[in-house]
């Protein structure tokens, strides 16, 4: 009947597989081998009567799997039943028994007790230690067991605890211990079983702090003089220091401060510092030394000590450096004679009682100044003895020289023979002074006392308000004996002027504007001018191995930033940049409104046309420094031929 399955044909064995494997037209019959047996479950409680079955793949109506029902008309019986109550006596479990049996014999039926095999077990036996529910309440050896131990909380762990906080129990709590005498249950370090330390703590708990047995208790020696000291053979041990007593032995006279291990021996046949040795190396011994020239000061190579002075001829103080000569010793006056009169190693030093004050000569003319000198037994470098030098940076000035500088005292006598110019700096447009306005400075006041011409003026910002950004370079024609400037901040500008009148310039005579804020301001607008272009053509010769072209001509454009305006009317600044296009390009006056740019060098190939676009952008500032920016394009064409 499926001749595509070989375990399928009319001998095969019938399986309950939702196949007809026997061919006989009818799947999983109830006699096929592995059919399952069906109990008759007449009260649908899932448990079947033993004697009434039948065999089937699939479980009939009405029949269970499971057999063992002992009355299939009530589902109260099964053997899954619980039998838990004594006063029915009924076997709802179908066991061949009824709960209320009493095995152990101890008054209690077995749906009561808890193990009806022991009599020691019921519910009215009180609960012991013993690892059994006795009272049969479904705990065993709890805490209110009859025999269950007191505990006491170990905080610290040390295995001693202390009352003030206990429990009931069979077994020991974590964290409990059976003794209570620990006096410090917040440190381990501290129990009954703990060794006593010097730390004012009661370590073995036994009721004294400290006491002398402690193990790092001190040793202590009697010091009857207070010296600090005692002695080695009276001695106590205690964690505190008892009175008279010291915490160093080793005193040899315990009835003298003066003499103990710490005392300086001195000159007086004690063996003051307990070393067992009297008068060695004493701190009161002195050192002699001979005295060859009676000026109170030794020799120290004849240096030596003793307690008392060897006789006469000796002195206590050395460091003599000549014993020959009573004017040379230590703290005598140094003089410049080539001997270390004072003894302190230097021959003719500079605090010498004859020295010389020597002057400063910066231009080495022979003369000195007053402003740097020193004193000294030997001339130094670059010093002299002269100090009326009047100017000692230029050699042409001192005392006794020429006079025949313009506006200088040569000859150092306080007069000049030949003034030089003097500088006055002034302006002619009237105060105040508010940003952006033009202001004229006035160097016509300057003058020549010998009535020579000025010739030269040059004028100079030497300061100007923080915000600023003028400078030197903004002041209109600065060698003009009355140029103008734009200030562009409040504040103070101080100008310098220094004249000349061709052969000596002037001290800078100066002049400051106090300048306020005009309060507006408008940006400008730039406008760099029109696009342009021009287009050259070069005729090109033949040669033997081709083409020879000349370069292009030469170009000027002129560039026009003359339309650029300001709101306010202010001044404008102007800077031209070449910003691309820069190979064959060059500006010229780029900081005016008309600058002219130059194209040259252009080299021209026969047949190709090199073009070069040149970008320039044209920046304007006006006196506040607000700014704007234009740009412009030419473009040149080189054509070979």
């Amino acid at each position: 009947c499926d001749d595509g399955d070989p375990e399928v044909n009319p001998d095969a064995t019938e399986l309950c597989n939702g196949v007809d494997d026997d061919c006989d037209d009818s799947i999983d019959e109830d006699d096929a081998d592995d059919a399952a047996t069906w109990y008759l479950d007449g009260d649908g409680d899932g448990y079947g009567l033993d004697d009434v079955t039948t065999q089937a793949c699939e479980a009939p109506t009405g029949y269970a799997a499971l057999s063992g029902d002992c009355d299939d008309a009530d589902t109260a019986f099964n053997p899954g039943a619980t039998e838990d109550d004594c006063a029915d006596p009924n076997d709802y479990n179908c066991d061949g028994s009824v709960g209320y049996a009493d095995a152990d014999g101890d008054g209690w039926a077995a749906c009561e007790d808890c193990d009806d095999n022991n009599s020691a077990a019921a519910p009215d036996v009180a609960e012991v230690c013993d690892g059994a529910d006795n009272d049969c309440d479904g705990v065993a050896d709890e805490d209110d067991a009859t025999d269950a131990a007191t505990w006491n909380i170990d905080y610290d762990g040390d295995g001693y605890g202390v009352t003030d906080y206990q429990t009931l129990a069979c077994d020991q709590p974590s964290g409990y211990v059976a003794d209570a005498t620990d006096c410090d249950d917040t440190d381990a370090s501290v129990s009954p079983a703990a060794s006593e330390s010097c730390n004012g703590v009661d370590d073995d708990c036994d009721g004294t702090v400290d006491e002398d047995d402690a193990g790092d208790a001190a040793t202590w020696y009697l010091d009857a003089d207070g010296d600090g000291y005692g002695l080695d053979t009276a001695t106590d041990v205690a964690c505190d220091q008892p009175s008279g007593f010291a915490a160093t032995g080793g005193d040899c006279d315990d009835g003298d401060a003066s003499v103990n291990p710490a005392a300086a021996e001195d000159c007086d046949g004690v063996d003051n510092d307990c070393d067992g040795d009297t008068d060695e190396d004493p701190e009161g011994e002195t050192t002699w030394y001979e005295d060859g020239d009676g000026d109170g000061y030794g020799d120290d190579s004849t240096g030596a000590t003793s307690c008392e002075s060897p006789g006469s001829g000796h002195v206590t103080t050395g460091g003599d450096c000549d014993d020959t000569d009573s004017s040379v010793y230590p703290g005598a006056d140094e003089y410049c004679d080539g001997d270390d009169d004072d003894c302190d190693g230097t021959v003719d030093e500079d605090d010498a009682v004859d020295t010389t004050t020597w002057y400063i000569d910066y231009d080495s003319d022979g003369y000195g100044s007053t402003a740097y000198s020193t004193d000294a037994c030997d001339q130094p470098s670059g010093y002299v003895a002269d100090g009326t030098d009047c100017d000692d940076l230029d050699p042409s000035t001192y005392p006794g020289a020429t006079e025949d500088s313009v506006g200088i005292d040569n000859n150092c006598d306080g007069t000049i023979d030949h003034p030089g110019p003097v500088a006055v700096a002034s302006y002619t447009t009237a105060a105040p002074y508010s940003t952006c306005d033009e202001v004229e400075l006035d160097g016509t006041l300057s003058y020549d006392p010998d009535g020579d011409p000025i010739l030269d003026y040059e004028w100079t910002l030497e300061s100007a308000p923080t915000l600023s950004v003028r400078d030197s370079d903004d002041i209109q024609e600065t060698t003009d004996a009355a140029p103008v400037f734009v200030p562009d901040e409040e504040g103070d500008f101080t100008f310098g002027l220094v004249v000349s009148d061709g052969v000596n310039d002037s001290e800078m005579d100066t002049l400051t504007i106090s300048v306020s804020y005009r309060g507006y301001n408008s940006a400008p607008t730039a406008d760099a001018g029109s696009d342009s272009s021009y287009t050259d053509t070069v005729i090109c010769t033949t040669t033997g191995y081709g083409y020879s072209c000349s370069k292009c001509a030469t170009v000027v454009f002129s560039l026009d930033g003359s339309a650029s305006s300001d709101p306010d009317g202010d001044a404008l600044g102007y800077s031209w940049t070449i910003t691309a296009g820069d190979t064959y390009a060059t500006l010229s006056d780029e900081d005016t409104d008309s600058p002219s740019l130059v194209v040259s060098d252009v080299p021209a190939t026969f047949g190709t046309t090199l073009t070069e676009t040149i970008e320039i952008e044209l920046e304007i500032e006006d006196c506040e420094g607000e700014s704007d920016t234009d740009t412009v394009s030419v473009v040149f064409e080189c054509v070979g031929a």
